[in-house]
């Protein structure tokens, strides 16, 4: 179940900063304000929010300076409320990384629906990034040699070997199904490649590498094999998984 999301307004003006936090406390969320920009940046980044919105014409700030450093540096959903029309101002809003931009008097009901799709998606991007950051750190453990994750290191009875970014990210997606065979389409998204094509080798070629390194500090042979169907395999059994 996710936590209750939280959020944060960044608005000058009184009334306008309490309607808003009051249709957003009505949803369940839990909502912090502030009456300028100064140090949005740090409080984004220590209290993790899931959105923020923002007024850009705040007194002695540049509001789209604001944006672009908050997009920079977290994935938060950045909602632009601002009480100038101009088609011009709003797509300068949305190229500084505003994910939305609401003019005034807000509409209540679409920016409610606008941001609670919004906040999948972030929610959506946070638990990505918790998931990569938990498996970069893992340490895959085998009978005779362990794969680090995070240092791309593999460790065998016969020495080590350091693996390419490419080959580190599918070869950690073989020690994580470890036994089972996985799709070729999967070992390209590891990569962030979408989809592959028949006459793209990419991934053979890694494949081959990294079975190279492998017989450089192992003796055990065809640690990696094709399925034909299927993808590949990598013939090993868990240890222990830290």
């Amino acid at each position: 179940m996710n936590a209750v999301p939280r959020v944060l307004i960044v608005e000058d003006e009184l009334t306008a900063r309490g309607l808003l936090g009051g249709y957003l406390e009505d949803q369940g969320w839990q909502v912090d304000m502030s009456v300028d920009g100064y140090d949005v940046v740090n409080r984004v980044i220590e209290c993790n929010y899931d959105l923020v919105y923002m007024d850009i014409r705040l007194p002695g700030l540049d509001g789209i300076a604001l944006c672009r450093e908050i997009r920079a540096q977290h994935p938060t959903g950045i909602i632009i409320t601002s009480a100038i029309t101009d088609p011009v101002e709003r797509i300068v809003g949305l190229e500084a990384g505003a994910d939305a931009y609401y003019a005034k008097p807000l509409p209540m009901r679409e920016l409610i629906a606008g941001s609670k799709a919004l906040l999948r998606r972030v929610q959506e991007i946070k638990h990505w990034q918790r998931f990569q950051q938990q498996e970069e750190a893992q340490v895959y453990y085998f009978d005779h040699w362990r794969y680090e994750a995070l240092r791309h290191l593999l460790v065998g009875e016969l020495g080590q070997v350091g693996l390419s970014h490419n080959e580190g990210l599918i070869f950690r997606v073989l020690c994580a199904s470890a036994g089972r065979p996985v799709k070729r389409d999967t070992l390209m998204k590891a990569m962030g490649r979408d989809e592959w094509l028949p006459f793209d080798r990419t991934l053979d070629v890694l494949v081959g590498r990294l079975r190279n390194k492998l017989r450089q500090v192992m003796s055990t042979p065809n640690l990696i094999t094709a399925q034909y169907g299927r993808g590949y395999v990598l013939n090993a059994r868990p240890r222990s998984l830290r």
